[in-house]
């Protein structure tokens, strides 16, 4: 894996990064130069780039911060933060705090938890607010976030979103 991850553009290397899970995408980062790790962090987002670096020991983490920019820095703290004050609550908790979110960093804030923290927290919002926030996530992890709730409210959830982002849920 880290050969083919060399031969691509920091760009692909990031969305690749962003699409493997957070352990995966830490270890794939550790098999990296040190340019090629600070590159292929400047072209991630921030909750990408938060999941990664979040996922390193923690002596390594510190210099993979210390290798963005100030800006860079300060979206990943703030993404790291985001997700660890969501680490704590109930899953209904996590569900009102989500749906006060903007859609997009709804999105955001789904695809940083874990498997079963998202599925618990899809479980607990209203339809409309779960519509909302899968329309920002990628096909890929809006999909996989729809199988996660029960048939009813998969059900719900589709009636709720947009045809264009149903359709997008519904091609992966």
């Amino acid at each position: 894996r880290a050969d083919t991850l060399a031969a691509m553009s920091p760009r692909d290397r990031a969305d690749a990064l962003g699409a493997m899970g957070p352990e995966d995408s830490a270890a794939a980062s550790d098999a990296m130069t040190p340019a090629e790790r600070a590159a292929t962090l400047a072209a991630m987002k921030p909750k990408d780039r938060a999941k990664v670096i979040g996922a390193m020991p923690a002596d390594k983490r510190a210099a993979a911060l210390d290798a963005t920019s100030p800006a860079d820095r300060a979206a990943t703290l703030a993404a790291e933060e985001q997700a660890a004050g969501l680490a704590g609550l109930s899953p209904a908790d996590r569900a009102a705090a989500v749906a006060g979110m903007s859609p997009e960093d709804a999105g955001d804030a789904l695809d940083m938890m874990t498997p079963q923290e998202r599925a618990e927290t899809l479980a607990a919002m209203e339809p409309t607010d779960r519509a909302k926030a899968l329309s920002e996530m990628s096909p890929e992890e809006s999909a996989d976030a729809l199988v996660t709730v029960t048939p009813e409210e998969r059900v719900e959830t589709l009636a709720a979103m947009e045809p264009k982002d149903r359709a997008k849920a519904l091609s992966e």
